[in-house]
C-alpha cells in the first residue's frame, strides 16, 4: 500500500511541475502533466480503495477527478508537439476536453446531491455512463495512439538522412513513450471488454511509469523537447517540401560519391563536383542537417569508419589507416572530430574496457 501512496504522491508533484513547465514555456510539458495527473490520481484512488480512505466522512473526492477522458486529447497533443515543431494548439483542440469536463461535473453533481440532499444517483451502473465513461476513452486512445504512430513514422521517414544522432535520440524517447502506452492500452482493453484480470499488471506499469517520468523530470526537463536540429529541420520541410526533395537528393549524391572520402575537401570542390554553387550547397547542409559543412563532412567520415570497423577491416588496418582511408587527413584532425562528434576519443569509443 505504501507503495501506491509514495508513487501516487511523486506524480502529483511530478505533474504539477510538468503543468506549471507547460504554461510557461513548453506547451508538451503540459499535456505530459494532464497524462501524469490523471495517473497518480487513479493510482491514488487504487489506494483510498484499498485502504477505506474513500468512506471517511468528509473526505474530498479526488477520485472524480481521474476522469480517463482526458487521457486520448492529451496523449495527442503531447504527441503533436514532440513531433512537429511548427504544431500550433487551436481552440478545437481544448474542445477534446469537454467529454472530460462532462465526466467531471456529472459525477461532482451526483456526489454531492447525495451527501447534503438525500438523494440516491447512481451513475456507476447506468449502461449509458459505462460506455461514456469506460468504452468511449479506450476507442478514443486507440485513435490517439493511432495517430500518434502516424506521426513519429513520418518524423522517421523525414530524419532518416540525418548523419546527427540527436534528431535519432528523440525519435526513440518518443517511441518508447509510444511502446508505454500502447502496453496500457491493451491492458485497459484486456480488463474492461474481455474480462481478463490485467488490472494488477496495468497497476504495476502505472507505478513504474510514474517513477520513470519523475526521474526524467528531475534530472532532465528537455528530455521530451524538440532538438533544435530536428526543430530547424522540420521547419524547413514544412515551409518546402521541394526543397527538403532536394536536400535528400544531394545528400545521397554526396554519400553515393563519397566526397567525404577525399581529403582536404572544400565546400567549392564538393559543389563542383555535384553539380550546384556552393551557396547552395552551404544553405542545404545549413538548414536540413543543422551544421556547418566540415561538421557535416566529419560526420560522414566518423560514420563510414565505425561502419569499417564493425565490418572487420581493423584486423589488416590500424584505426589511423581506416580514418585516412574515411578521408582524415592526420591523426589530430581525427581524434578532434571523433571526440567532437561522439563525445569521447577513438580508444574509448572502440576499447571501452582498456579506458578503465
Amino acid at each position: 500500500m505504501i507503495i501506491l501512496l509514495i508513487s501516487a504522491g511523486q506524480g502529483l508533484l511530478l505533474s504539477l511541475a510538468l503543468v506549471i513547465s507547460g504554461v510557461i514555456s513548453k506547451k508538451q510539458n503540459f499535456f505530459l502533466g494532464l497524462v501524469t495527473l490523471i495517473i497518480s490520481l487513479e493510482i491514488l484512488t487504487i489506494w483510498a480503495v484499498k485502504t477505506n480512505t474513500t468512506n471517511v466522512q468528509d473526505i474530498f473526492p479526488f477520485w472524480i477527478f481521474s476522469s480517463y477522458l482526458v487521457l486520448p486529447p492529451s496523449l495527442y497533443l503531447f504527441g503533436e508537439l514532440s513531433t512537429k515543431a511548427r504544431f500550433k494548439i487551436r481552440f478545437w483542440h481544448l474542445t477534446l476536453f469537454i467529454p472530460a469536463i462532462i465526466e467531471i461535473g456529472f459525477e461532482l453533481t451526483s456526489f454531492y446531491s447525495n451527501k447534503y440532499l438525500n438523494t440516491s444517483y447512481s451513475l456507476i451502473n447506468n449502461p449509458g455512463w459505462f460506455w461514456f465513461t469506460e468504452i468511449l476513452p479506450l476507442l478514443a486512445m486507440v485513435v490517439a495512439l493511432a495517430v500518434v504512430g502516424l506521426d513519429i513514422k513520418r518524423l522517421r521517414n523525414s530524419i532518416q538522412f540525418l548523419p546527427g544522432e540527436k534528431a535519432k535520440k528523440h525519435l526513440v524517447k518518443i517511441f518508447s513513450f509510444f511502446i508505454a502506452f500502447l502496453l496500457i492500452t491493451i491492458l485497459w482493453f484486456l480488463e474492461a471488454i474481455i474480462h481478463l484480470p490485467a488490472f494488477s499488471y496495468t497497476i504495476i506499469i502505472l507505478c513504474i511509469l510514474i517513477f520513470i517520468l519523475s526521474y526524467i523530470a528531475l534530472f532532465n526537463p528537455d528530455f521530451f523537447s524538440l532538438p533544435p536540429l530536428l526543430t530547424r529541420k522540420t521547419s524547413y520541410s514544412d515551409n518546402a517540401s521541394e526543397s527538403r526533395t532536394e536536400a535528400e537528393r544531394i545528400h545521397k549524391l554526396f554519400v553515393e560519391k563519397k566526397l567525404y572520402q577525399q581529403q582536404q575537401l572544400t565546400i567549392e570542390k564538393a559543389a563542383s563536383q555535384l553539380n550546384i554553387s556552393a551557396q547552395h550547397l552551404l544553405e542545404m547542409i545549413s538548414t536540413y542537417h543543422g551544421m556547418d559543412f566540415m561538421n557535416y563532412v566529419n560526420t560522414l567520415r566518423i560514420n563510414e569508419v565505425i561502419k569499417k570497423i564493425e565490418s572487420g577491416e581493423l584486423d589488416n588496418k590500424t584505426l589511423l589507416g581506416i580514418a585516412m582511408d574515411s578521408g582524415f587527413s592526420s591523426k589530430l584532425t581525427f581524434n578532434q572530430a571523433f571526440k567532437d562528434i561522439k563525445g569521447s576519443s577513438p580508444t574509448n569509443y572502440f576499447n571501452p574496457d582498456k579506458s578503465n
